[in-house]
């Protein structure tokens, strides 16, 4: 078992989480990330996607993150992004520690309809170029960009 896969959070756990940090109460699915633990949140309020970084993740990483999402969501409209949701005490991240004692950070957005590029069972030209075009887009819109 690899040292990622023995550090994952089952879907309950996410489900915990998201009822105590947002209030808010709803299923969980697992969804693979490159770096972070995701989870699809379904409740009768919306969806949303659950992000709980790696132990090892740096705060500022995370801010960064966010930061970029915002500026870009802020944008003219052509790239749609999710929204970033705050906590119940008003933050836009959370640390929790995990049964190890490790701080990892937690993030809820909004959930943006579609198809999830890991489930794509083809990569066809037109798909290959849409990409680009939006790639473009945000290179940008993040012309203007400059993190504090």
């Amino acid at each position: 078992m690899s040292e990622y896969n023995a550090r994952q959070l089952n879907e309950r756990t996410a489900e915990m989480l998201v009822n105590e940090l947002y209030g808010i109460a709803g299923t969980a699915t697992a969804i693979h990330g490159e770096m972070d633990l995701n989870y699809r949140i379904k409740s009768i309020e919306g969806s949303y996607i659950l992000k709980v970084s790696r132990p090892d993740t740096d705060k500022q990483f995370i801010a960064f993150q966010a930061d970029i999402l915002n500026y870009v969501g802020k944008s003219n409209g052509e790239i749609t992004t999710p929204v970033v949701i705050k906590n119940k005490k008003g933050n836009l991240v959370s640390s929790i520690k995990d049964k190890e004692g490790d701080t990892r950070f937690v993030r809820l957005y909004s959930w943006i309809e579609g198809r999830l590029w890991s489930s794509v069972n083809s990569y066809t030209e037109d798909l290959m170029c849409s990409l680009g075009k939006e790639s473009a887009k945000i290179t940008k819109i993040l012309q203007g960009y400059d993190h504090p």
